[in-house]
């Protein structure tokens, strides 16, 4: 499916958008990370995995859309198709992922207080690396048939960038997209609004045995905004990603006639867009006073 020539100008000036501004905020936001407050915080190690993901997914997938927007279609060969299929897959899936770390370590941080404690600070360590490889390797995983040929990766957004089929030809092709939809986007999402519930019931715990010593106000009240932040992170996440989510499934299930040349970009710049954003998860939930962690 074709844009016109003004869709595909407007296509290349949202990309080159991304690019640019995409790359500034990357690089503030990790300025920022490295900071010596920072370092010693529990949660930074994920957050400059997002920053991670969203530079590879920038820096490996962008460019060629760019390009392929220019010429009208893409513009490269198959094994280039495949191999930015694969690492924008594994951008996302890192970058989904690595939200549902940042919700279970603050359910964890929260749980374990105690209302009349300051809030504990407890530096990265060795196990975050671990779950951080692990999300990378289970991600390039997952990405693998589409690269091997045991699925197939082909042009989507008005042949600008490349993907998994969401078409499928044979029931293999649609077992692999459900199992990808279902472990990449909607397993983490559903974890992490389980747990944010769970932060709420922690909160609710430690209200009910408040005191009314101003000191444990406040920790109350910091506890309250790491909650309420968390609940903003998780659904920019979930809405950003959600009409893609729809469309992949859609597709899989007999509908891409449903979608014309812009229906089909609509969803993958929504979901590209998250790159923008997700940089100020730090500020959303690292709070800049007493570390939490």
């Amino acid at each position: 499916m074709q844009l016109t020539p003004y869709g595909y100008n407007l296509l290349a000036g949202f990309i080159f958008f991304l690019i640019l501004f995409g790359c500034f905020l990357q690089g503030i936001t990790l300025l920022i990370l490295l900071k010596k407050e920072n370092q010693q915080k529990s949660l930074t190690p994920y957050l400059l995995n997002i920053v991670a993901a969203n530079t590879f997914m920038i820096l490996g997938s962008f460019p060629t859309t760019l390009v392929s927007s220019f010429a009208r279609g893409w513009a490269f060969n198959d094994a280039v198709c495949k191999f930015i299929g694969f690492v924008g897959g594994c951008a996302a899936t890192s970058m989904i992922a690595s939200m549902l770390c940042i919700t279970i370590t603050i359910h964890r941080t929260i749980a374990k207080q105690n209302v009349t404690n300051h809030i504990l600070h407890q530096p990265p360590n060795k196990t975050q690396l671990k779950i951080i490889i692990g999300v990378w390797m289970y991600s390039a995983v997952i990405m693998l048939p589409p690269v091997t040929g045991l699925t197939e990766m082909k042009l989507e957004a008005a042949d600008t960038n490349c993907a998994p089929n969401w078409s499928p030809d044979t029931p293999g092709d649609l077992a692999y997209i459900l199992i990808l939809c279902v472990t990449a986007y909607f397993i983490p999402v559903g974890a992490s609004l389980f747990y944010y519930l769970q932060i709420r019931k922690a909160l609710s715990a430690h209200m009910a045995l408040a005191i009314p010593v101003a000191s444990i106000q406040a920790q109350l009240r910091r506890f309250q905004n790491i909650t309420y932040m968390t609940a903003v992170a998780i659904a920019a996440f979930t809405i950003t990603w959600l009409p893609y989510a729809v469309y992949v499934l859609i597709a899989a299930f007999g509908g891409s006639h449903l979608f014309d040349a812009v229906m089909s970009v609509v969803p993958a710049m929504v979901a590209k867009m998250s790159i923008l954003y997700n940089p100020f998860v730090y500020a959303l939930v690292n709070p800049r006073r007493k570390p939490y962690q």
